[in-house]
């Protein structure tokens, strides 16, 4: 893999949270209430990050507002069929983080059309 830019780094969070927040895996042991975010672990392995590097984005990202964090009670099914419950951080993007991805997009696919016209 390629170096990212910050950018760059920033875009893949927001769109692994973006489809997070839309599409379960059913990866995971967890009732999930319709699995409206992503774990911090889960979010790290989506992007190659490490966990120290996707600790900083995700305090950027939240003290931008482009996502939030947000706790919810888990119920996990511990030995002898016991419900324990647990809290975990789960992060949504924000409307303001849809709007960086429209934004990154359309930067994008603007300088690869005049990127081409650059060769003739």
């Amino acid at each position: 893999m390629k170096n990212r830019s910050k950018t760059d780094i920033i875009r893949h969070i927001l769109e692994a949270v973006n489809s997070g927040a839309t599409a379960g895996d059913g990866s995971n042991d967890y009732d999930d209430d319709n699995n409206n975010g992503l774990t911090k672990s889960k979010i790290m392995y989506t992007v190659f990050l490490s966990y120290r590097q996707v600790k900083e984005y995700l305090l950027l990202l939240v003290e931008k507002g482009l996502i939030e964090e947000y706790q919810k009670e888990l119920k996990e099914k511990g030995k002898e069929n016991k419900v324990n419950q647990r809290s975990s951080y789960y992060y949504r993007i924000t409307d303001n983080g849809r709007r960086f991805l429209q934004i990154y997009r359309d930067l994008s696919e603007m300088i690869s059309h005049n990127v081409f016209f650059f060769f003739f």
